[in-house]
C-alpha cells in the first residue's frame, strides 16, 4: 500500500512555496476584480448610505447603544465600520473596497490551511485543500461583490477562532490567549451572526480528551463570555426591527423544505457553474428530498465514524480522518442558514463560502484514498491532474466574476439563466433605468409584470421609471395604488413617494451612477 502519497511532495516544496500557492492562486483568480465597480446592494449600502454622513462614533452608538438603528447592515457591526472607513478613504473609487475584500479572502485561505493543518496533521493535503477552496466557483459573489464581505469576515472570525482553540499545545492557555481568540470569536459575530457555528463545529472536530478542554478552560470562559454578550445585543435588536428580513413560513413547512435547501447547497458547492445572483424560494419536491436526507445521514455517519474502524481500513487512516473533518464542515456549517432558521431566501444568503473549506477537504482526501490503494499512480501525474484542475476551476470563477464588475452586465447574466423570474427581468429593469436605458428599462420591467403582475417591487422601480422620464402623473398613480393595496410597504416605495415632489428626482431615487 503507498503510504500518506501526497506527503511525498514535501521535499519538492518549501513551506514559502506552499504558502505563496495557497495565497497566489486566489488572487490571480480574483485579480480581475479590481477593475469591477459598485453593484446589486453595494448601491444603498455604501453609495447611499446615509450612515457615512455621520461621525462613526455616532454610527455606532446607535447601533449598540440604540438598537435597532436605522442604519444599514447594523445587526453585522463590522461591515458598518468597514464601509464607513473606506467610504472616508476611498470615496466613490470602488478598487480599494475591492481591493480589501481580495485581502479578506486570502487571509481566509491562509487560515485555512492553518486550520487543516492541525486537522488533518498533514501538510501537503492542507495545502491542496486550502488552494482548491481559495478558487472553487461557489465563492464568487462573497469575494466579488462588496457587500457579501460580510460572509468573509464570519468566516475568517470561525476559522481564527477553531485555529486558536484546536492548535496543539502542552500549556495551558493563558488569558492573553483566550483574549485574542474571544477577539477572533466577536470579530466573526459582529461580520455576521452565522458565525455561531462555531458553537456546534467546535466540539465536532475538537479531540475527545478531557485533558485537551482543561487546557482551554480560560479560552473557553471568554468564548462563552463573548457569545452571552452577543445575544444580548441580539436580543435587544430584535425587540423591534433590526432590519433582517425573515421567512414567515411555520416550522413544518421549514422542516419540509431542508432537504431540497441541503441538496442544492451540497451540487452547488461542487458544480462549477457561474454566479447566479437572483434566487427563487424553494419548493420540496419528493422524488429529490428522500435520497437527500439518505445521503445527508450517509454523510454524517462517515463524518463520526471515518478516523476508525472499517472506513479507516478502506480508505486509510489519513485519508478516513481527513474525509470525515470535511464532511463535518461541508454538512454543519450550512444549517446556520437553512431554512430552520427562517431566512427570506435562504439561498441568497452565500454562507456556503465556510461549507466550501470542507468540500474541498473531501475532495482532496477522496485523491488521498485513491492513490493510497493503487500505488501504481504516479503521485506526480495525480498533483499534475490536479493542477489541471484547480487552474481550470480557477479560469472558471475568473470569467464567472465577471458579470459582477457592475449592475447592467449582473442582471442581463440574471436573466439569461433564470428566464421564467419576475425578480429578474425587475432587477434589470432597475439596473438599466440607472443607466439611462430608459427603453431597456421599460422593456425588462414589462416583462417581469408580465410573469408576475403582483410583484409589488416591480411596480416600485416602474414608478420610478416613470417619474424619470417625465410621466409624473403615472409615477403618482402608481404610488397610491401601492399605498392602497395594505400589508407591508414594498421596499423603495417611502423613497418614491418622497421623491414624487423632488425637483432632481434621479438624484433622489439614487439613480447616479
Amino acid at each position: 500500500m503507498n503510504a500518506e502519497p501526497l506527503s511525498r511532495l514535501g521535499r519538492f516544496l518549501p513551506v514559502r512555496v506552499a504558502f505563496g500557492l495557497v495565497v497566489g492562486a486566489p488572487l490571480l483568480t480574483y485579480a480581475i476584480s479590481l477593475t469591477f465597480g459598485f453593484a446589486y446592494d453595494d448601491v444603498w449600502t455604501i453609495l447611499h448610505n446615509p450612515a457615512h454622513r455621520f461621525p462613526l462614533g455616532q454610527v455606532l452608538q446607535a447601533v449598540f447603544l440604540d438598537p435597532p438603528a436605522p442604519v444599514p447592515d447594523a445587526s453585522r457591526p463590522l461591515m458598518v465600520v468597514s464601509n464607513w472607513l473606506e467610504h472616508a478613504a476611498f470615496g466613490e473609487h470602488a478598487a480599494g473596497y475591492h481591493a480589501v475584500s481580495l485581502l479578506l479572502h486570502l487571509a481566509c485561505a491562509a487560515t485555512v490551511y492553518k486550520l487543516l493543518q492541525i486537522l488533518t496533521r498533514r501538510d501537503h493535503l492542507a495545502l491542496a485543500a486550502a488552494v482548491l477552496f481559495g478558487v472553487l466557483p461557489v465563492n464568487i459573489e462573497a469575494v466579488a461583490s462588496i457587500n457579501y464581505r460580510e460572509d468573509l469576515f464570519a468566516t475568517l472570525g470561525v476559522l481564527m477562532t477553531l485555529v486558536g482553540v484546536l492548535a496543539p499545545t502542552r500549556r495551558a492557555h493563558a488569558w492573553s490567549d483566550a483574549t485574542l481568540v474571544g477577539l477572533a470569536f466577536a470579530a466573526g459575530l459582529l461580520g455576521k451572526e452565522s458565525a455561531v457555528v462555531v458553537v456546534v463545529l467546535l466540539p465536532l472536530l475538537a479531540p475527545r480528551s478531557l485533558g485537551f478542554w482543561r487546557r482551554r478552560e480560560r479560552t473557553l470562559t471568554v468564548l462563552v463570555a463573548v457569545l452571552g454578550a452577543y445575544l444580548l445585543w441580539r436580543a435587544a435588536m430584535a425587540t423591534g426591527d433590526d432590519g433582517v428580513p425573515r421567512s414567515d413560513a411555520g416550522l413544518g413547512e421549514r422542516f419540509a423544505l431542508l432537504p431540497s435547501y441541503l441538496g442544492w447547497c451540497f451540487g452547488r458547492i461542487f458544480w462549477p457553474i457561474h454566479t447566479v445572483p437572483v434566487y427563487e424560494p424553494m419548493s420540496p419536491s419528493l422524488l429529490t428530498d428522500v435520497p437527500i436526507l439518505a445521503g445527508w445521514v450517509a454523510a454524517g455517519v462517515l463524518a463520526v465514524r471515518g478516523p476508525r474502524g472499517r472506513f479507516a481500513r478502506v480508505l486509510g487512516p489519513s485519508a478516513a480522518r481527513s474525509m470525515g473533518q470535511g464532511v463535518l464542515l461541508w454538512a454543519v456549517a450550512p444549517l446556520v442558514t437553512s431554512p430552520l432558521v427562517g431566512p427570506a431566501n435562504e439561498r441568497a444568503d452565500r454562507y456556503l463560502y465556510l461549507a466550501s473549506v470542507g468540500a474541498a477537504l473531501v475532495l482532496v482526501a477522496a485523491v488521498d484514498a485513491w492513490l493510497t490503494w493503487r500505488p501504481s499512480t504516479s503521485t506526480r501525474s495525480a498533483w499534475l491532474v490536479g493542477a489541471v484542475v484547480a487552474s481550470t476551476l480557477a479560469v472558471t470563477t475568473a470569467v464567472g466574476a465577471r458579470v459582477w464588475r457592475e449592475n447592467e452586465p449582473l442582471f442581463l447574466h440574471a436573466v439569461s439563466v433564470a428566464p421564467s423570474s419576475a425578480k429578474a427581468w425587475g432587477a434589470l429593469g432597475w439596473a438599466h433605468r440607472r443607466a439611462e436605458s430608459w427603453a431597456a428599462s421599460d422593456r425588462a420591467l414589462a416583462r417581469s409584470v408580465e410573469l408576475d403582475p403582483d410583484r409589488e417591487e416591480t411596480w416600485v422601480v416602474l414608478g420610478g421609471l416613470r417619474l424619470l422620464q417625465g410621466r409624473g402623473d403615472e409615477a403618482r398613480a402608481i404610488a397610491e395604488r401601492l399605498e392602497r393595496a395594505g400589508g407591508p410597504a414594498p421596499r423603495g416605495l417611502r423613497r418614491l413617494r418622497y421623491c414624487l415632489d423632488a425637483e432632481a428626482p434621479r438624484v433622489c431615487l439614487g439613480d447616479v451612477p
